[in-house]
């Protein structure tokens, strides 16, 4: 979904300078039949959304990556100090509900934290998962 929304939003600014270019030429030629209020609206109105256009390109084709990086680390911060008040013990339904990440989330940051060895997976009576974490 952000690749898609970043080539939108390279299309996006690539026509809108296409009708900046348009309208500055306008506006320097004089020959136009608009009159220059109209041209400069258009040109605002084009800048605008070529501004827009480019800012969605960087942020969803660039900056993601370092982002979802940055959200998974404060993620995994908030379930240890929330492991660390539970007693060493923590359940995806249970981080979700106590925090504001969702399902997957939760779900995701538990798997970081098994896989980096600082969690184990483990499994109660009825076959439930949950997570402990030893050194807390």
């Amino acid at each position: 979904m952000n690749k898609f929304l970043g080539v939108l939003g390279v299309l996006v600014c690539l026509m809108s300078l296409f009708f900046v270019a348009a309208a500055i030429v306008d506006l320097v030629g004089g020959e136009s039949e608009t009159p220059a209020g109209v041209l400069v609206g258009l040109l605002v109105f084009f800048s605008g959304t070529a501004a827009a256009g480019g800012y969605l390109a960087r942020r969803k084709l660039f900056v993601s990556g370092d982002r979802e990086r940055e959200a998974l680390r404060t993620h995994e911060q908030t379930i240890l100090e929330l492991a660390l008040a539970e007693g060493g013990r923590a359940t995806v339904a249970g981080v979700a509900a106590k925090t504001e990440m969702t399902v997957a989330e939760a779900k995701a940051g538990l798997e970081a934290l098994a896989v980096q060895g600082v969690a184990e997976v483990s499994f109660d009576a009825d076959d439930d998962i949950y997570y402990l974490f030893p050194g807390l």
